[in-house]
Formats: C-alpha cells, structure tokens, sequence
C-alpha cells in the first residue's frame, strides 16, 4: 500500500486562529496509520465532509489510530512586537 502504512509512528497536526479573540490553537495526534480496506468502512467514508484540494483518484483511504493527542491555545501578539532596530535595515548588493 504504502510506506505510512508501515509500522512507523505518524502524527498529525491540526492548527487554526480565531481572529475576533486573536487566538491560536494547535492539536497534533500521534498514533499509527492504518489501510481501510472493508467495504462497510470504506462506505462509512462517502458521507464525511472532506475537500481535497488536489484533483485526481482518491484510491488510498488511511486511518490515524490514536495514541497520544495533545492540544494548546494561545494568544498571537502584534507582529509588530517582534521589530528590533535591525527589522528594516536593507543590505546593499553588493554585500
């Protein structure tokens, strides 16, 4: 099938931002992957709400078995926050 499918550890990372609360939020899942192979659950798979972003067959469908999953929430600040003296300081060419 694939080299995910092997018995290596993945992980996968799910962030967002809610702009009103200028707040971030991060949530990574570690676990191993698994092929869905049965009819019943490839069919449990048709209905959910996914939107590949890439055109083209979809002939592999893999699930994540969670072992661990962690999450935070944080503030995002003013990127302005972060300028020094140096932020705007351009090098010539020839430098």
């Amino acid at each position: 099938m694939s080299a995910a499918l092997s018995d290596a550890p993945v992980a996968l990372e799910v962030d967002g931002y809610q702009a009103p609360a200028h707040e971030a939020w991060s949530v990574v899942i570690k676990g191993r992957a698994e092929g869905i192979r049965e009819i019943d659950e490839l069919m449990d798979t048709v209905d959910l709400p996914l939107f590949p972003w890439q055109a083209g067959a979809k002939n592999l469908f893999v699930r994540l078995v969670p072992i661990l999953v962690t999450g935070r929430r944080f503030p995002v600040v003013d990127p302005t926050m972060w300028h020094t003296p140096f932020s705007n300081v351009r090098r010539s060419p020839s430098e």
